[in-house]
């Protein structure tokens, strides 16, 4: 059997972003100083998926810190729906919050995401969907 198109039910952990982290290299941890550096995290989101979502974005020193008053962002993002000319797409820049994380030398990133248009889409295989999170830092030079 050949289809064109098939429908599928989405759940919301089938569009959110796998958690991930990243050891930021020792020269630049270390010179993360509140009030003197500056660290951004540009966001980049694009789908051709036949629905809209939101996403919750959280990026922490520490695993547990993610999604708490701890976390050095935390922010809502709201994918639309693609239409016939254009896919859906969310574009940010966002400075973080300094504290600790120069002490873990790690970023943590998770975006849990639920479905906010219809569940049910019909894919015929040129649906995609794409995150792209790009760290920026400025430091002062010593």
């Amino acid at each position: 059997m050949v289809a064109s198109s098939v429908s599928v039910q989405l759940s919301d952990v089938s569009l959110a972003l796998a958690p991930r982290s990243v050891s930021l290299p020792t020269a630049l941890a270390e010179q993360l100083r509140p009030g003197e550096a500056r660290v951004a995290l540009e966001v980049e989101l694009t789908s051709r998926l036949p629905t809209s979502a939101e996403l919750d974005l959280s990026v922490a020193p520490e695993a547990a810190a993610l999604f708490t008053a701890a976390a050095s962002l935390h922010t809502p993002l709201a994918l639309s729906s693609p239409n016939a000319s254009a896919p859906g797409d969310v574009h940010g820049l966002y400075l973080l919050q300094l504290e600790s994380i120069s002490e873990s030398g790690r970023l943590h990133f998770a975006a849990p995401t639920r479905v906010t248009g219809p569940r049910v889409v019909r894919l015929t295989g040129a649906e995609w969907l794409r995150y792209r999170l790009l760290v920026r830092a400025e430091v002062p030079s010593r």
